[in-house]
């Protein structure tokens, strides 16, 4: 079952952000975190450390991409959107539920 939301959720991200940003840009920032040890697909297993590189990378446009990236995971999920739960809170909560 872990393995299952641990999908939807990668893949709520990567979409949301090919979505909002564009294909090339998402792939330059899969190099970027590379190169930062990290990668989107990290994103279940570490989701303050990729959250944190959107922050460095995105500035003032990364609270509406973090806000886009856990409705879109909330949808997937079949959970109620909360604005003012971080994707951090969700994949936490969906861990400790199983």
């Amino acid at each position: 079952m872990s393995e299952e939301y641990r999908d939807k959720v990668i893949d709520a991200v990567i979409d949301t952000l090919r979505s909002i940003l564009g294909e090339v840009t998402v792939q330059a920032l899969e190099v970027f975190m590379k190169m930062n040890g990290t990668s989107l697909y990290s994103i279940y297993d570490e989701p303050d450390r990729v959250t944190n590189l959107l922050y460095v990378l995105f500035k003032s446009s990364a609270r509406f991409l973090e806000d886009e990236i856990v409705k879109e995971v909330c949808l997937r999920l079949g959970h109620e959107y909360n604005c003012k739960v971080s994707l951090n809170d969700i994949i936490n909560s969906i861990k400790y539920k199983q």
